[in-house]
């Protein structure tokens, strides 16, 4: 179980695709501002370098070579699993790792309308508002909608709920 589920391949999938999302799709930018809402300090440019170049390269980097050095496990360096328990331990794996490729081609290729070109810019457009405070940061292209359903205040107040935010 540790093997295949808790570390290893699986962990660096998730965390590169992760890291993609966060700093290519929802943007360093944004990202930066919402750090700075919550520390008062924007990230130096270590951070912003690390996140959106070192970090992906280093998770993509050693999921290839953890895949081209591959292995039959082995327990206590005398008994070899058989073929049934590999892939028992792959399908444990594999049970956390293709959710993400399987939603990106339900959501691109057959929820979403419109041409190829829409459904890859309605697939890396966030779907949540940023506050108030954060479009000042950004500037007026991230002006919020005024609507009933947009219940952010420009206070700042951080007792609004979930749905409030998610707007349902």
């Amino acid at each position: 179980m540790d093997y295949y589920s808790a570390s290893g391949m699986t962990l660096l999938f998730t965390v590169f695709f992760q890291t993609i999302a966060i700093t290519w799709v929802y943007g360093v930018k944004r990202f930066s501002s919402n750090i700075e809402e919550m520390t008062g300090h924007w990230p130096n440019w270590y951070f912003l370098a690390t996140w959106v170049f070192v970090s992906p390269a280093v998770c993509l980097g050693i999921f290839l070579f953890s895949v081209m050095r591959y292995k039959p496990l082995v327990y206590a360096e005398t008994y070899v699993y058989p073929w049934w328990g590999e892939l028992l331990g792959w399908g444990i794996a594999l049970a956390s790792m293709v959710w993400i490729p399987s939603h990106a081609v339900f959501y691109f290729m057959l929820v979403t309308p419109g041409s190829l070109k829409d459904r890859l810019i309605a697939g890396i457009t966030p779907k949540l508002q940023p506050s108030q405070k954060l479009t000042k940061t950004l500037g007026q292209d991230f002006e919020l909608p005024r609507s009933e359903n947009n219940k952010l205040s420009d206070s700042g107040d951080y007792k609004s709920t979930a749905q409030d935010i998610l707007h349902i």
